[in-house]
C-alpha cells in the first residue's frame, strides 16, 4: 500500500465517496493504513462499500464501520 497515511494524524484532506449516483464531498481525519473517519456536511446516503478518492491522492476501497448523521468511520479494504 501506498505510504500516504504516514504523515500525522492530525492531518485534514478533502476527499470524494464515489457512489453510482451522485459524488459526495467529505473530508478525511485521523487517517491511518487501515482507515479513517470521513466527515460528511450533512446527512447523505452513502452505500456501505464505496470507493474514495482524495484530492492529490490515491483512490480507495472502503467499508463502513460506524455511521453517524455527518460522520462515517471506515476500514480500507486492500
Amino acid at each position: 500500500m501506498i505510504e500516504f497515511w504516514s504523515t500525522a494524524r492530525h492531518r485534514v484532506l478533502k476527499a470524494d465517496i464515489l457512489t453510482s449516483g451522485a459524488d459526495i464531498g467529505c473530508e478525511v481525519h485521523n487517517g491511518s493504513r487501515n482507515g479513517a473517519t470521513l466527515r460528511l456536511s450533512g446527512a447523505a446516503t452513502v452505500p456501505s462499500n464505496f470507493t474514495l478518492q482524495v484530492d492529490g491522492g490515491p483512490s480507495l476501497s472502503c467499508s463502513v464501520i460506524r455511521r453517524s448523521r455527518i460522520e462515517l468511520g471506515v476500514r480500507f479494504l486492500g
